[in-house]
């Protein structure tokens, strides 16, 4: 058995007093940090790979009960982290007395990140992955900070709220209401008070003037139509409409930072050629870097994958408007346009 965890204050933000399923699950998480949990979560793929691994043994520890999603006995866990559990309704009871947690943890940095269950089957599902990570990481390199934040599909909330330090007010918005959810208890788990979480396609119910606004779209054609996967045409539609409802929200110096997936066809990067009109047209300067020339290869398979002749799927980051505060992006040199318009910057 797990030693117990430490007594802890009483503490609930406004978002989640009249939310008990939500309060059981912000407990839980506090109950983990304070048991100073960690766990950085990989591709699914990668994730099936380690349970096939580990066999149909149940759980030994915290990172296998949270991380890798394995069955566990009730006796494993402190009886406070158990008993929120329960309060959230978040265990499914398995055969011969086993329970598995419908939740995940995952850190980032020292963060802890709440997020959907492995695997992510259900079209609400929300995740959390290795594109999380490496959004992230552009994040921080790129924002310095400022007065007000927009995350347009905030999913779990971790990149706004990697951010949250730099800015004055935070606001997150995201069409799937159990992201809505995750996400403030996530803003609640990270002490950011300053954070504002609605349920709204895209950002229509917000007001402009952000310093910033960030977006990770999904960018996959997923024949589930998971909210977290499924970016429409090709995978580039529910980008494209995240770039032309932020345009308007920025203030007069404020930079959009993208990233996203893009399908290339015959050497021509269908996001880039897309976008590329609209930027133009907005008068801000803009720059699009391939970051991975090569990912989730085996989603080609899907037949509309096939038909289109998409040959590889990268990752690109958009950096729209003021740049100044980003020294590593200021100090590149510019990028002319190349024949597959994966790269491109002006003025």
């Amino acid at each position: 058995m797990i030693t117990s965890t430490p007594v802890l204050p009483v503490m609930l933000f406004p978002a989640l007093a009249n939310a008990p399923l939500d309060a059981a699950l912000f407990l839980a998480g506090r109950l983990l940090q304070l048991c100073d949990y960690r766990f950085t979560t990989v591709t699914p793929d990668t994730h099936a790979v380690i349970l096939k691994r580990m066999g149909p043994r149940a759980a030994r520890d915290l990172c296998e009960v949270f991380g890798w999603n394995l069955p566990f006995h009730a006796g494993l866990l402190p009886h406070r982290l158990l008993a929120a559990l329960h309060a959230a309704d978040a265990l499914d009871m398995l055969p011969e007395g086993r329970l598995r947690s419908r939740i995940r943890f995952s850190t980032i940095g020292s963060r802890i990140v709440l997020h959907s269950g492995y695997p992510t089957r259900e079209r609400d599902a929300v995740f959390f992955g290795p594109d999380t990570y490496r959004f992230v990481h552009l994040l921080r390199r790129t924002l310095a900070g400022g007065a007000r934040l927009l995350e347009i599909g905030a999913g779990t909330g971790a990149a706004a709220l990697s951010l949250a330090e730099r800015y004055d007010e935070v606001v997150l918005t995201d069409i799937n209401a159990q992201a809505v959810r995750y996400a403030r208890i996530n803003a609640a788990l990270a002490g950011c008070d300053q954070v504002q979480v609605l349920c709204t396609d895209l950002a229509t119910t917000v007001d402009g003037g952000f310093d910033a606004i960030i977006a990770n779209p999904p960018f996959i054609i997923d024949a589930e139509h998971r909210l977290y996967r499924d970016g429409g045409e090709l995978g580039i539609t529910v980008a494209l409409r995240m770039v032309e409802a932020a345009l308007p929200l920025l203030a007069p110096d404020g930079c959009l930072v993208l990233y996203s997936g893009a399908p290339v066809v015959a050497g021509r990067d269908l996001l880039a050629d897309a976008l590329a009109p609209m930027l133009r047209a907005s008068g801000r300067p803009a720059q699009y870097e391939e970051l991975d020339v090569d990912v989730f290869g085996g989603d080609l398979a899907n037949p509309v994958y096939s038909q289109a002749q998409v040959e590889r799927l990268a990752v690109v980051s958009v950096i729209v408007g003021n740049t100044t505060a980003a020294p590593r992006v200021r100090q590149r040199s510019p990028v002319k346009a190349q024949a597959n318009g994966s790269a491109w910057c002006w003025p």
